[in-house]
């Protein structure tokens, strides 16, 4: 049996319950509108453009920054590497013409030396010639060359002019051992080799010509005579380029 009194209490009470509950709802429904608007007034345009406002602002406008920076330095990067990347104009270098004996086993310390000059200079590049250049093999298959004008001597102005436009290239340098003594009594080594640089570009060939003599040590000791025969022929061979290298440029 329930007393109106106690009646008239739990009535009251699920009432403030629910009126407790109504307020609270209310609170957490303006509290998470708060929230969710507020982003919307972190930062005005006004005060993104002046600096200002709040801190996520800051870092947006400071990321666009730092991502525009970086667009323009590769791009100057790139450009600069383009630059690089641009080939050298190249210098195809003959096999030197030998007299024969000791002579002809000096060739590759000459040829050496001439492409590491060059290389050196980095203004220039160097192709060796040889038969299985694909121009050049081309040009034997189709008979355009003959085994004859792919052979020594190279230092011949008619056969140059013919082989250079079938090999592809403009720019040749041809080296020669013009002379080669040897004195067994003093072991000495003495030599004169010539080189020429012809640039076939223009209408009539330009022609570079140098030539240099040397000889080792009076008396070369135990030493043997090819041994003798590299370190002239080194030696020269470095005179010879720094000399074609000194002369009026060569047009890239």
């Amino acid at each position: 049996m329930i007393h109106l009194g106690n009646a008239s209490t739990a009535s009251l009470s699920l009432s403030g319950i629910r009126r407790a509950l109504a307020i609270g709802t209310c609170a957490v429904t303006v509290a998470l509108a708060g929230v969710l608007t507020a982003p919307a007034f972190a930062q005005t345009p006004a005060q993104a453009a002046s600096g200002g406002g709040g801190k996520r602002g800051d870092t947006t406008v400071r990321k666009t920054v730092k991502q525009s920076a970086p667009g323009k330095m590769n791009g100057m990067k790139m450009k600069g590497k383009m630059k690089m990347m641009a080939l050298p104009r190249a210098v195809l270098v003959f096999p030197t013409d030998g007299k024969g004996g000791v002579s002809d086993q000096i060739a590759d310390t000459i040829t050496e030396t001439i492409q590491a000059r060059i290389s050196a200079s980095e203004k220039y590049q160097t192709v060796y010639f040889l038969r299985s250049i694909p121009t050049v093999a081309r040009a034997l298959n189709e008979a355009t060359l003959t085994p004859n004008e792919v052979s020594h001597p190279f230092d011949d102005d008619a056969k140059l002019r013919k082989l250079m436009p079938n090999a592809g290239y403009d720019l040749a340098l041809t080296t020669s051992v013009d002379s080669y003594t040897y004195d067994p009594a003093k072991n000495q080594v003495t030599l004169l080799i010539s080189a020429r640089l012809i640039d076939y570009r223009g209408a009539k060939p330009v022609v570079r010509a140098v030539a240099e003599n040397g000889s080792s040590a009076a008396n070369g000791g135990n030493a043997k005579e090819i041994d003798l025969a590299n370190q002239v022929a080194k030696s020269i061979t470095e005179k010879l380029m720094t000399s074609l290298l000194s002369q009026e440029k060569m047009s890239p």
